[in-house]
């Protein structure tokens, strides 16, 4: 008579290092996408408080601005034209003068890096201050325009704004990426503030 003999049979060393393998291209794939899905994520909520921090500014100043009776540009501490100042009376005490200046501060006086540039807001007349609270961060002058500029010939006192928020290069390489992630991440805020007359 015959006896059947029942092996169970186990994974062979092939079949072990192909699962292995598999299981190991599973996770590269799946740690990838989250790291990805990570940057991305950050990516947004930086372009996010960066448009944020711009719409504060610039409708900050244009309120204050309708009311002013003095609105003009100082040289600052970052060179030419990087301080706007807006005098208002209090509501409450008409002769009480209220003051409000955006200050442009480039720390290390470089224009190419933006990672500690920021824009302050503060309550004194001192246009060569570098302190205040800071409403912006991350942001740099266009080209060779002034940040805060002063037409003349217009029929009323008008400031123009410009600044770049963000990045201004994608290469992976460049610093900047370091605070804003890797891409194109830029806002240019180009708006202006007037007096009612």
């Amino acid at each position: 008579m015959l006896q059947r003999i029942n092996r169970r049979r186990g994974m062979t060393l092939v079949e072990v290092m192909i699962s292995l393998v598999l299981m190991l291209l599973l996770s590269i794939i799946t740690i990838g996408g989250m790291m990805m899905h990570a940057r991305m994520a950050r990516a947004n909520l930086t372009r996010e408080q960066i448009a944020e921090s711009s719409r504060r500014l610039v409708s900050a100043a244009q309120v204050l601005a309708l009311d002013a009776t003095v609105l003009r540009v100082d040289a600052g501490p970052s060179g030419a034209n990087t301080v706007l100042t807006i005098e208002t009376p209090d509501p409450a005490d008409s002769s009480v003068t209220i003051i409000k200046q955006f200050a442009y501060i480039d720390r290390d006086m470089n224009p190419n890096t933006i990672g500690d540039n920021v824009v302050v807001e503060r309550d004194t007349n001192s246009p060569g201050a570098t302190t205040g609270k800071v409403i912006m961060e991350l942001c740099s002058v266009v080209g060779t325009k002034k940040v805060f500029e002063q037409p003349t010939g217009t029929a009323r006192p008008l400031i123009n704004i410009n600044l770049r928020l963000g990045d201004r290069t994608s290469p992976a390489g460049n610093a900047d990426n370091a605070f804003t992630g890797p891409g194109y991440q830029s806002f240019l805020i180009s708006a202006s503030v007037s007096q009612l007359l």
